[in-house]
């Protein structure tokens, strides 16, 4: 996730090794910010994007690289846009 939000897709894009994301109902990434962490959720089923963060913050930038994960993998694997993914 670090690696996503710092450089963006193409350079954090994953080795594919025959899995598909998109098989799964969610998807779950732990993102760190300084001293604290926030859980981030892609639920495939509702196309819908969660954070929890205990502190309360929303993070709209989060969102939308996890949205733009979710548009290049689907691209990468399955050659089509994905359904729209709105951040809750």
């Amino acid at each position: 996730m670090t690696r996503l939000l710092d450089k963006g897709y193409e350079a954090a894009k994953p080795k594919r090794r025959r899995v598909d994301i998109f098989s799964y109902d969610i998807l779950l990434f732990l993102v760190h910010s300084i001293a604290h962490w926030t859980l981030a959720i892609v639920d495939h089923r509702r196309h819908v994007i969660e954070l929890y963060d205990s502190l309360g913050g929303f993070h709209h930038r989060c969102v939308d690289v996890l949205r733009d994960f979710i548009k290049g993998e689907h691209l990468a694997t399955k050659g089509t846009a994905p359904e729209y993914y709105r951040g809750c």
